[in-house]
């Protein structure tokens, strides 16, 4: 469907239907891009501590600090 069709059914007595899709299919989406996001930082979070722990196993320090 052709979104100059989409927005004419939404104009028309039959768009609460489709008016409550859309703010549904932008709730949703907007909750995925914010897990999509924390997965990002988790990922990040890892990541860096995965590496202060191989810099100190280098160094030799016994003590593995993950904050930044």
């Amino acid at each position: 469907m052709s979104q100059g069709f989409l927005l004419s059914i939404a104009w028309t007595g039959g768009g609460r239907m489709l008016s409550i899709f859309t703010i549904w299919f932008f709730f949703v989406k907007s909750i995925l891009f914010a897990l999509q996001g924390l997965a990002q930082i988790t990922w990040l979070l890892l990541v860096h501590s995965n590496y202060c722990c191989e810099h100190e196993r280098r160094v030799g320090t016994t003590m593995c600090e993950t904050s930044w």
